[in-house]
């Protein structure tokens, strides 16, 4: 037999609640985030979460309880889900891959690849929304809002207590039957039929009475309105030992998944943290080998026009070093400062700094040279950017290192093996 409606209830605020379904809708979508962002999976079980985090966030902030609290429920859920797809995590990838996002919407790969992502988040919000409509029900019922056919509730509660008692360990559930009963016998299951507790201490004969009593408080079973009690059903599968099963396998999952993206880094027995460089290297003479430098043997040496350039990128292509030299007869009596004027300008014509750098007196190796460091974003890409200006015996040299800037870091120690195995071929 259909639902039927059979009042509306006069108390709540549509707005309000609204407010509060978007903000427990977007709390419970963070694990979907982290895992899709992380681990490059859609979870499908964490959908769940997010319709279940709507409704939570609706009756805390004391939404209406009326028949559109399900489509409220659906529409929110579905708009959570949208954006999170089509706003938070490309900004989230963004971030992580050191780029505007900009870069990421204009990629017709990852447009396709989004869009094909998004179909598959709105059919896992789906399936979410249908798991978390029997809570959307139960809430409308203990609210007056609908009603189903007695004889058909009844065999739902008797399916519903057959369900409680085959997950309840052997201990638990005669104490379920015998509280349960109480509450059954006096029809107490809403707020308008609320018992007191001296009328269930004096129905329930057992010892630790109490401990249970509050036990089924402490799960959100029994419930307290004006000083009396009454029994929430739809909280009963809360006293299972799956739902925690559930919930610690969720927390589980989200746990390693973030242990495992933060082994980035080892600790040695003082627990400070140290990176090591895992490549190996081989000594090249470049820029018509007037310069021995050591490169990683992974790194490609990149094709140009010029005969005293030398350009090197590593396979992922978020690390880059180029060595630019001259000789010094063509600059008569420049110093190492008279070629060093203008380098900021010059970098700055090119790349636009976040924050304005200073040309720092530093050395390469054992040769003198000057410094110029900062931060950029580049054709959409976030780098680190660094200069040298270089004196050896016979050359000026400029020598740039580019790296994305989430791996800076690690990028800076391949880079100083780099320059301090740079040398002039004598």
């Amino acid at each position: 037999m259909e639902d039927q409606v059979i009042k509306e209830a006069s108390k709540g605020n549509y707005i309000t609640g609204i407010i509060g379904a978007i903000i427990g809708g977007a709390i419970a979508a963070i694990p979907w985030v982290f895992v899709y962002v992380k681990c490059n999976m859609i979870l499908s079980v964490l959908a769940i979460l997010i319709a279940l985090g709507a409704l939570k966030g609706y009756e805390i902030f004391k939404g209406k309880i009326t028949k559109l609290l399900k489509p409220i429920v659906i529409i929110v859920t579905l708009l959570i889900v949208i954006i999170a797809n089509l706003v938070v995590i490309p900004n989230f990838i963004a971030y992580e891959s050191d780029v505007e996002v900009s870069v990421l919407y204009e990629n017709k790969d990852f447009q396709d690849a989004l869009m094909q992502d998004l179909a598959i988040s709105i059919i896992f919000a789906a399936l979410g929304i249908s798991a978390a409509i029997s809570s959307i029900n139960n809430t409308l019922i203990r609210n007056g809002v609908i009603k189903i056919d007695n004889e058909l509730e009844e065999k739902q509660d008797e399916f519903q207590k057959a369900q409680v008692k085959s997950r309840l360990k052997n201990k638990d559930k005669e104490s379920y039957e015998i509280i349960r009963a109480v509450f059954e016998k006096h029809n107490a299951f809403d707020k308008e039929n609320a018992i007191s507790k001296e009328t269930v201490f004096s129905e329930i004969n057992v010892d630790n009475r109490e401990k249970l009593f509050k036990k089924y408080v402490s799960r959100g079973v029994i419930k307290k309105y004006n000083e009396n009690y009454f029994y929430d059903k739809s909280r009963e599968i809360h006293l299972t030992n799956n739902y925690w099963v559930i919930f610690i396998v969720i927390v589980v999952i989200v746990a390693v998944i973030a242990a495992f993206v933060g082994m980035d880094e080892t600790t040695d027995v003082n627990d400070t943290y140290t990176l090591e460089d895992p490549n190996s290297y081989t000594e090249l003479i470049i820029n018509e080998e007037s310069f021995k430098v050591k490169i990683p043997e992974n790194w490609e040496a990149l094709e140009n026009d010029y005969v005293y350039t030398s350009d090197f990128i590593s396979p992922d292509g978020e690390a880059e070093i180029m060595f630019i030299s001259s000789n010094k007869d063509e600059f008569y009596d420049y110093t190492l400062e008279d070629y060093t004027e203008g380098l900021d300008e010059y970098m700055y014509s090119i790349y636009t700094p976040e924050e304005e750098g200073k040309i720092e007196k530093t050395t390469v190796n054992s040769y003198d040279a000057n410094k110029l460091e900062f931060d950029s974003v580049y054709d959409g890409y976030k780098v680190h950017i660094t200069a040298y200006c270089v004196e050896t015996n016979n050359y000026f040299v400029e020598i740039y290192t580019f790296s994305a800037r989430s791996k800076s870091e690690e990028n800076e120690k391949i880079f100083q093996t780099i320059l301090d195995s740079f040398e002039e071929v004598k």
